[in-house]
């Protein structure tokens, strides 16, 4: 086999590879605690977080180079071409020699870098007749290869090929990111080596077998840990999917459909007028849309404004039912009271501001039959304060959520504005029956439970206005939470992806605050392990840095999308952590928060509205 060829395959079985790397870095970890048992009579993490010796798992790439027993090569080069009985006999001799001094190698390596790094004699065979340098022994090194070569010949080597006819990408994706994971806590614990004075790693749990007494503290950390990788794991194969499948593509159409706009308005008068403009001027026909706008009270210069335009109806309203739900429903119901008819209702804010295309976009992809339609929301002032940068993130994520459920038809994410559903659809309910704070989440509910269709377009863009203030922010996120739980019917209805990631977060937050709690006994008290305070340190680092390098990826990604500036992606990513921790806030909040309250959110008028 040509050395490009070998690349090739190598290529090809990496995932494969970090399978088996998985098994190899769990035997490893047992290794490990079957020799502290032999000589302690204790068994604890081994300075990791998780079961694992990720160490163990370079093994199997290694172990790859030099082929099968039966066919040994280096790098894909054959050492003995033919395949007669006599020259297998000779090539698995080949073979274990080799193997032979690869361990002998290894072994010498590592115990000169720990001795060299750490300064730590991790084996010292010195006093043994057969010694080969301090860190190795001629019949420890024959036993352990003769282990390998009878667990790469009967094991390694039938699973991988088992893989290869198997071929299940998704999960073979999903063993590369988890050994990736263990990779770190590899890294993590061996640094945790370095800066320790005793150069010994944090041990989490222990358990002395000739006691059997347990750290139950340790215990519990450890219990907290796995489970919150557990979820991440489970996160990660369930959203595999979505990187198998083609974009979905939607054509341009010539028919044209017939919308109603609904705007809900109080008090928006500072920006009502760019909104209009945005879709008088755009490249839609004016007779196949009317806009209907909404106000609170009789004298809300709105009304005025409205009459500046043609097929624009204002209407004040009626009843005194707090939320954009009912709103909606006044506008639908007025429709039908007055027989007229439209195909689709769309609805936007009153702070809107549509691209050129974007409703001929949205009709393209009405007229390819599906229910709901989503538009790509953008943000209008993303360069105005961290606050409104972060939040413009969050829908950023949500396209990006929403172009990958399209592909597997799937309900998209509704987000409150600039989306439409089939009139028909809302017709047959006699009116707009969604009411909660969240009218958004529980259209999606009432989608899904009736399997309606629905469809994301990145090219039908609008932009929304984002809170300048935090304090704005949090008000906004409080009723996006209180809708949310309201609508929420429990945990049984969730989602394997969303079961993960509540899982994930809820063992998080238990290992911080759990440690946090033990840490201040300590402080109180003078006693205990001041290493609890450091894990809360470490998982809060740990946390802030994993956000503040997906929110710069994420800006990347959607570079084309956005105008912010680029030192400023950089102020909102390492601010985003901390954006997304006031949601504890927005939580608690909650609780104070009764009824449907129609809330208003401070606009200015931005770049885009001038």
């Amino acid at each position: 086999m040509a050395k490009n060829s070998f690349f090739t395959k190598f290529k090809h079985d990496f995932c494969y590879l970090c399978v088996i790397a998985i098994l190899f870095s769990f035997v490893g970890f047992v290794i490990e605690n079957v020799v502290k048992v032999i000589a302690t009579g204790t068994i604890d993490n081994c300075n990791y977080i998780l079961p694992f010796n990720a160490a163990y798992g370079l093994m199997a790439f290694l172990f790859y180079i030099i082929g099968k027993p039966d066919t040994p090569s280096i790098f894909g080069i054959e050492i003995i071409k033919s395949h007669s009985l006599k020259t297998k006999i000779i090539s698995n001799i080949i073979y274990f020699i080799i193997l032979f001094g690869l361990i002998l190698g290894g072994e010498i390596a590592i115990g000169y870098f720990w001795h060299l790094v750490i300064h730590v004699d991790i084996f010292d065979y010195s006093k043994w007749a057969l010694h080969i340098t301090k860190y190795a022994e001629f019949f420890t090194t024959l036993g352990i290869s003769t282990l390998f070569y009878l667990f790469l010949k009967f094991v390694y080597h039938p699973i991988l090929n088992m893989m290869r006819e198997k071929h299940r990408p998704r999960e073979m994706v999903g063993g590369a990111i988890f050994y990736f994971i263990l990779i770190g806590d590899l890294t993590y614990g061996f640094v945790n080596i370095l800066m320790s004075e005793d150069k010994k790693g944090p041990i989490y749990w222990s358990l002395n077998l000739t006691d059997g007494v347990v750290d139950v503290i340790a215990l519990v950390n450890i219990i907290l840990i796995v489970l919150f990788y557990a979820f991440i794991t489970i996160f990660i194969f369930a959203n595999l999917k979505y990187f198998t499948v083609k974009k979905y593509t939607i054509s341009k159409k010539n028919s044209i459909t017939k919308f109603a706009i609904f705007i809900a308005a109080r008090n928006e008068s500072k920006v009502i007028a760019s909104t209009l403009r945005a879709l008088y001027d755009s490249s839609y026909p004016h007779k196949k849309y009317d806009i209907y706008v909404m106000v609170q009270e009789p004298d809300d210069p709105t009304i005025e404004i409205c009459k500046e335009f043609s097929n624009v109806y204002c209407y004040v309203r009626e009843t005194t039912d707090q939320g954009k739900g009912y709103v909606l429903d006044e506008i639908v119901k007025k429709i039908l009271k007055e027989n007229r008819v439209y195909d689709a209702y769309l609805v936007l804010d009153a702070d809107n501001i549509v691209e050129y295309e974007y409703l001929a976009r949205m009709n393209d992809a009405f007229l390819d039959g599906f229910d709901i339609v989503v538009g790509n929301r953008n943000n209008k002032n993303w360069n105005s304060s961290a606050t409104s940068g972060a939040s413009g993130l969050t829908f950023s994520i949500i396209n990006f959520q929403n172009e990958l459920k399209t592909r597997f038809g799937e309900m998209v994410l509704l987000t409150g504005t600039g989306f439409c559903i089939k009139a028909s659809i809302i017709n047959s309910l006699g009116g707009w029956p969604f009411h909660s704070l969240t009218e958004d989440y529980e259209i999606s509910k009432y989608a899904e439970e009736n399997k309606l269709t629905s469809c994301y377009v990145s090219d039908a863009i609008f932009y929304d206005e984002q809170p300048i203030h935090l304090k704005d922010s949090i008000k906004q996120r409080t009723r996006w939470v209180k809708g949310f739980m309201d609508n929420q019917k429990g945990l049984k209805k969730m989602n394997l992806q969303g079961f993960s990631a509540f899982g994930a977060a809820i063992a998080f937050i238990a290992f911080v605050l759990y440690n946090l709690v033990l840490s201040i006994i300590e402080l109180v008290t003078g006693k205990g392990d001041v290493r609890h305070i450091y894990f809360v340190i470490a998982s809060i680092s740990f946390y802030y840095i994993v956000v503040f390098v997906i929110s710069l990826i994420i800006f990347l990604l959607d570079r084309k999308n956005n105008d912010i500036k680029p030192i400023r992606a950089i102020l909102v990513s390492l601010y985003h952590p901390i954006f997304l921790a006031t949601y504890i806030i927005s939580f608690f909040r909650m609780f104070k928060k009764k009824g449907k309250t129609w809330e208003v959110i401070p606009h200015s008028v931005t770049d885009k509205e001038k």
